[in-house]
């Protein structure tokens, strides 16, 4: 079937679903997440579900080109090479060198 995204548009360039939630990044390189936030995995600064695609403000002043959506955990890929991490560092999925949940 068919998902269109009004409040995204139809420019997606690239998406990534996990078991509870989907990250995607449309063409203006802006990060739109949606699902269960449990651990904050959706990177909107809390541990609510959102039911449709909510963009993840931290990041709106950056490009991102690739998403990735683990388990309890979320990546964006930076045009210029930076990764940005969220969720739960539970087994250091992150990266970070820390173990608890960042939002």
């Amino acid at each position: 079937r068919l998902v269109n995204f009004p409040q995204v548009g139809n420019d997606i360039t690239f998406i990534s679903g996990a078991r509870f939630h989907t990250v995607a990044v449309n063409t203006a390189g802006r990060v739109y997440t949606w699902g269960q936030g449990n651990g904050g995995r959706l990177g909107q600064g809390d541990e609510m579900t959102y039911l449709l695609p909510t963009p993840v403000k931290s990041l709106l002043n950056k490009n991102i080109v690739k998403v990735a959506a683990g388990r309890d955990h979320t990546l964006a890929l930076c045009a210029h090479g930076d990764v940005y991490a969220w969720g739960s560092d539970r087994y250091g999925q992150l990266g970070i060198g820390l173990t608890n949940t960042n939002r």
